[in-house]
């Protein structure tokens, strides 16, 4: 995906503006890069965000334009200008921020895992894809499902099921288990699948 920044700056005092956002602390003092360049990211950042973190990336924009994931040309609200935060304050992310950009980016932290391993499992849609596992992403989360191994057979699953299994009542029941007791989730997703291959 592409994006488009429209700024009073040159390119070279641009560059040099954002090279102090493109890390940021968060509460425990860790480091993480923050993809803002990448659309994927860029698109939800004026959600996930804080209005002073928000205002901080915009500052030096007068427009910020990205290709959507369906293809659309997208401008994002941009915050009123205020002023400048100081070139040499660190940038550091809540937990609630830095929580909301992983979730944004849960999607497509699987779409990649499974490109590299069960390619054949996917649909010719990406766009079907990314549908798939923002549900998946968001069952992850609410029955928190923190592991990669553990979040990657689910992923797994639903592409297995070609999405049907989002759709199975018995999932929820599965992942309450799951989350209750432990239990196996390859155990407990393999007659869920049996019966969407089946119907």
């Amino acid at each position: 995906m592409l994006g488009f920044v429209t700024s009073r700056l040159s390119a070279h005092a641009l560059r040099d503006s954002w090279q102090r956002s493109l890390s940021a602390t968060t509460e425990d003092g860790q480091w993480h890069v923050v993809r803002f360049a990448d659309t994927r990211i860029a698109a939800s950042l004026p959600q996930v965000l804080s209005a002073a973190a928000w205002q901080r990336l915009c500052q030096p924009l007068e427009q910020w334009l990205i290709i959507d994931r369906n293809g659309q040309l997208l401008s994002l609200a941009l915050p009123p200008k205020i002023l400048s935060p100081d070139a040499r304050d660190a940038w550091q992310l809540s937990a609630q921020e830095f929580a909301a950009l992983m979730q944004t980016a849960q999607a497509d932290v699987l779409a990649d895992q499974l490109h590299e391993e069960f390619a054949d499992l996917l649909p010719t849609s990406g766009a079907l894809l990314h549908g798939w596992l923002l549900r998946t992403a968001d069952l992850l989360s609410t029955y928190r499902i923190e592991g990669a191994p553990e979040q990657l057979t689910v992923a797994v699953s639903v592409c297995h099921s070609q999405g049907s299994l989002l759709d199975d009542p018995r999932l929820i029941q599965m992942l309450e288990s799951y989350v209750e007791q432990r239990c196996s989730l390859s155990e407990g997703l393999a007659p869920l699948l049996d019966s969407a291959h089946t119907s």
